[in-house]
Order: structure tokens, then C-alpha cells, then sequence
């Protein structure tokens, strides 16, 4: 996977990231439900120096994670559409799998773990073939 491309909805943010990612991540947590405005969020982790913010500054908003360390939300204040998320001192992004722009690229970053599936809902079943972490 040379380059991805992703975009807010309303086409304010535009985000890239070289090569492959790291891995792709159903998250159950607090933090990801918030942001996705469901019962779980899917981020694919990238490395900070393969990921550029192309256009646009995001809104940024920090909060405390479930595992008691700072996670900042980079979402366009136009539409609300959250990006990514970071850390201040994090060598990754957690680029939100939604806003990337080739839908088919979804098919190719099945999640390989869900964590947090200590806050999974109930009526969520565990992803088949996905590594399952009860915390981060």
C-alpha cells in the first residue's frame, strides 16, 4: 500500500500516510466509542513520521484514555469529523478507518485485534480471526 489517502466530510481536513500501516484495531474503549458515535471505533496505526496533514487545521480536543494516558482527537471544526488521534509524546497516529478516501481500501485493513473487549456491548460479537485484548 504505497499511499492513503482520507478527508473529513465536508473536505475541510485532508490527511495521507505512506507504506503499509502497522495494524488496523476494532477499539472498544470509552474514548473511541465517544468519537465514533457508536459502539466502537476502528483506527489503523500509523507511524507519525509516515503521516502528513495535508490541508487544513483540525480542531484539536485532549482527554484522559481508559488506560490513563492523554489522547488528542484532531477533528475538523466544520463538520465534526474526527481524523485521528495521538498522543503528545506518541510516535503514532490513529488515523479513523471511515475517513479514508478509497472505500475499497477498508476491504484490505480488516482489523487484525479488538481491544478494550472488556467494554465490548454485549450484543457485539468478538471479530472473527481478530486478536482479542481484554485492555490495551
Amino acid at each position: 500500500m504505497p499511499s492513503s489517502r482520507g478527508s473529513c466530510r465536508c473536505g475541510n481536513i485532508k490527511i495521507s500516510f505512506t507504506g503499509d500501516p502497522i495494524t488496523t484495531a476494532a477499539c472498544h474503549c470509552l474514548n473511541c466509542r465517544k468519537v465514533s458515535g457508536s459502539a466502537f471505533g476502528v483506527s489503523i496505526l500509523v507511524s507519525a513520521a509516515a503521516f502528513t496533514c495535508e490541508e487544513g487545521t483540525p480542531t484539536d480536543y485532549a482527554s484522559t484514555s481508559d488506560s490513563g494516558t492523554e489522547v488528542v482527537n484532531h477533528f475538523c471544526g466544520i463538520c465534526g469529523v474526527t481524523l485521528w488521534a495521538d498522543g503528545a509524546s506518541s510516535p503514532f497516529k490513529f488515523v479513523k478507518a471511515g475517513v479514508l478516501d478509497d472505500a475499497a481500501a477498508l476491504d484490505r485493513l480488516k482489523p487484525a485485534a479488538e481491544i478494550y473487549t472488556c467494554r465490548r456491548a454485549a450484543w457485539c460479537s468478538a471479530l472473527e480471526g481478530a486478536q482479542q485484548k481484554e485492555k490495551m
